[in-house]
């Protein structure tokens, strides 16, 4: 008698594969090649993970096996090596022979090429267990399987497997490389090895895990010391943490959270004053001064007036010297700098352990971003050019007159304000449906 031997098989996370037991096709049956279209059977939820339906008169059941997570825990080795490891086990009575079609695929949009699985129950054999392998681990997206069945008669069924994904955090990971991030994420569980970061950003995260795990040295945290230490746009604020919500239904380890924003742009600096832009010339100083004709007679004859004779003189006296140029004019004042920008919001946590055990401890840890620093005030302008000295006409000395001094340049522009820090977001870690305001650290 021949015997049908279960096949184990690995399948890509992306790449649709299958597996072929051989086994003979009744006479009259319709080809497996062609099957009609298949109408699914699923739970009421979408999904079916154990259960049993008709195809003529064969009854075929199926039951996903995996292991549990208290074997996971046991596992000395993170992640463990069966993470995401099914088991697929179909058992039939009531039919000859059926012809099956098995398909993996990470998304139900996207396409499956199956390969054919032909099972004669004439021999004896009436299950079949499919071993499934996924490579990739770094995915949010749940694990689909979807299963065709053809009876003889060319009735067909089709059973859709939807599995919750284990996530295990290794390294540094940001979660904007991760792929099928989804606005909520379901798991079976969400898993830190030792020293694992995972990079949240500044969107919004929320994953609900049946369990919650982190070896030591787990950090979840928005932005990684070195993105907030790459320079900053002008006129941006600081980054945003994300707001971050997580609800496992148990957790053990611990997990350090750190909440942190970036540091907002600085101001730019106040504009100089252009060069050449200076204030008009300083007024020209005051001329000199010169007396009126008057007579002066030897020995203190005639004085004043007209008087003949020639010891008469004519003569001229400096009343006033010329006067000094002006100062120049003060310089321009330098522009204002402009005000730094806002930091970073820090980001909130909201943890809910629906059934804690005492196992589980965190420590929170909230960083708002700083303002950025203010613009320096621009460079003041030159004084303006002194004014020339004043007319010196003979008698008078021209150089007792001096021209005006160079202005004071102008004054440095104001600083510009700093920026205002960022916003101190809330944490709540509870293990009740209310809000809360948690300590940054405790047990759960």
């Amino acid at each position: 008698m021949r015997r049908i031997n279960s096949i184990a098989l690995t399948l890509s996370a992306f790449v649709a594969l299958a597996f072929v037991a051989c086994g003979n096709k009744e006479e009259g049956g319709t080809p497996a090649s062609q099957p009609p279209a298949p109408t699914p059977v699923t739970s009421a939820d979408g999904e079916a993970s154990k259960g049993e339906v008709s195809l003529g008169s064969a009854q075929v059941s199926f039951e996903v096996q995996r292991d549990e997570i208290p074997s996971l825990l046991a596992s000395d080795r993170t992640p463990p090596r069966n993470a995401n490891h099914l088991t697929v086990v179909f058992r039939w009575k009531g039919s000859p022979n059926l012809v099956a079609k098995a398909l993996h695929f990470p998304s139900l949009d996207a396409p499956g090429v199956p390969l054919e699985l032909n099972i004669d129950s004439r021999d004896g054999q009436n299950e079949l267990r499919h071993y499934f392998r996924p490579q990739g681990a770094r995915s949010f997206e749940p694990l689909w399987l979807r299963y065709q069945f053809l009876s003889p008669a060319g009735e067909t069924t089709e059973i859709l497997i939807r599995e919750k994904r284990d996530l295990w955090i290794e390294g540094e990971m940001d979660l904007r490389h991760i792929d099928g991030v989804q606005t909520k994420n379901t798991l079976r569980v969400f898993g830190f090895g030792p020293r694992a970061q995972l990079l949240v950003g500044g969107a919004s995260f929320h994953v609900e895990a049946d369990y919650l795990l982190a070896a030591p040295g787990a950090n979840l945290r928005t932005f990684s010391e070195r993105e907030l230490k790459e320079p900053v746009l002008p006129f941006r604020h600081g980054l945003d943490g994300a707001p971050i919500s997580i609800h496992a239904q148990k957790a053990r380890g611990n997990l350090a959270v750190t909440l942190i924003g970036g540091k907002g742009a600085d101001g730019l600096p106040g504009a100089d004053v252009v060069a050449g832009l200076v204030p008009p010339k300083a007024a020209k100083g005051s001329d000199g001064q010169v007396s009126g004709r008057a007579m002066r007679v030897p020995g203190g004859g005639c004085r004043g007036g007209d008087c003949p004779g020639p010891d008469v003189v004519d003569a001229r006296t400096c009343v006033a010297p010329a006067g000094h140029g002006a100062p120049g004019a003060q310089g321009f004042p330098g522009g204002n700098g402009e005000p730094g920008h806002r930091g970073g919001r820090s980001g909130s946590l909201l943890m809910k352990i629906s059934e804690p055990e005492g196992l589980f401890r965190w420590q929170v840890e909230v960083l708002p971003g700083q303002g950025g620093v203010g613009g320096e005030g621009g460079k003041g302008g030159e004084g303006g050019e002194g004014g020339d000295p004043g007319a010196a006409p003979e008698p008078c000395n021209p150089r007792d007159a001096r021209p005006g001094s160079r202005g004071q340049a102008g004054p440095k522009g104001k600083a510009g304000a700093p920026g205002t820090a960022g916003e101190r977001e809330k944490i709540c870690v509870t293990n009740r449906d209310e809000g809360c305001d948690s300590p940054l650290e405790g047990t759960l």
